[in-house]
């Protein structure tokens, strides 16, 4: 089968057209699909910046909590009863003391426990974590979990390292003087690294 010339110049030109329109569209799309992927990455790292300065202020509001805990004059008072120098107190006492440091720790727990409310509030005010991915990551926790504290554990350590008393009852009497939390919290306020 011949091909007339008319047909040959229809096919060229056609070729012609479609071969640029073809590259064109591959450089198109190549440049589109880059864009996309900078534009995906430029959007995770402001994600990436906007977690880093939650977490910045997360460990700025617990490092005031902490001094606040720390500076509880209640357990103050309490403890040195327990730790009673003079040897006037009995057993009993020193006892009663702790048991009294223990229920007013576990109080101090269940009065941070975030209420419904009081998470509303702070969602309302635009406190709460940004939308990551569709969703707000600490609403779907509190949904979760309907008892979220502020705080997960208060123990309270003495000078040799054990784990006097704690919300957490697995952990009395536990050795924790070879941990950060021991070695630095005994110098000054310490906070642990966030992973």
């Amino acid at each position: 089968m011949k091909w007339s010339i008319s047909k040959k110049l229809i096919l060229i030109t056609l070729l012609a057209i479609l071969l640029p329109a073809f590259i064109g569209g591959m450089v198109l799309y190549r440049e589109i699909a880059a864009n996309v992927g900078f534009t995906k990455l430029n959007d995770l790292m402001n994600i990436i910046d906007a977690k880093y300065i939650h977490v910045l202020d997360f460990l700025k509001q617990q490092k005031i909590n902490t001094k606040e805990l720390g500076n509880n004059d209640f357990i103050h008072r309490k403890l040195y009863r327990v730790y009673d120098t003079q040897g006037t107190l009995s057993k009993q006492q020193k006892r009663d003391a702790l048991d009294q440091i223990h229920s007013h720790i576990e109080q101090l727990k269940e009065n941070s426990l975030l209420d419904w409310h009081i998470m509303k509030k702070e969602k309302d005010k635009g406190t709460s974590l940004d939308k990551v991915f569709g969703r707000e990551v600490k609403w779907d926790m509190y949904r979760l979990d309907k008892r979220l504290y502020r705080y997960q554990e208060i123990l309270i350590i003495g000078t040799d390292g054990k784990v006097i008393t704690s919300t957490n009852k697995e952990d009395i009497g536990i050795n924790m003087s070879e941990t950060d939390i021991f070695k630095n919290g005994s110098k000054s306020v310490f906070i642990k690294d966030v992973y």
